[in-house]
């Protein structure tokens, strides 16, 4: 008798590794997951960044009150681009 009751521990103790090991996998999925999600912010804010100051400048070339709307033009093409790609 005390060799099923053995056996049936080691069962139970072989299953809950492997629902710790599961459930570790899960929380590395989901760090991973919410990584990604912030590179790609960070990565659709500086695309807009990169287009509004390029779109300033532009505007500003083009002399007068254009800056400013070339800076706007530009965050929009770049929000646009970090859209696309």
């Amino acid at each position: 008798m005390a060799g099923l009751i053995g056996l049936g521990q080691n069962y139970r103790n072989q299953a809950m590794q492997g629902l710790q090991q599961a459930s570790e996998m899960e929380q590395r999925r989901e760090h991973m997951n919410d990584q990604m999600e912030q590179q790609e912010r960070q990565q659709r804010m500086s695309m807009v960044g990169t287009g509004a100051a390029s779109g300033a400048m532009i505007g500003m070339q083009m002399g007068g009150a254009a800056g400013p709307v070339g800076a706007v033009i530009g965050a929009g093409v770049g929000w646009l681009a970090s859209s696309v790609f």
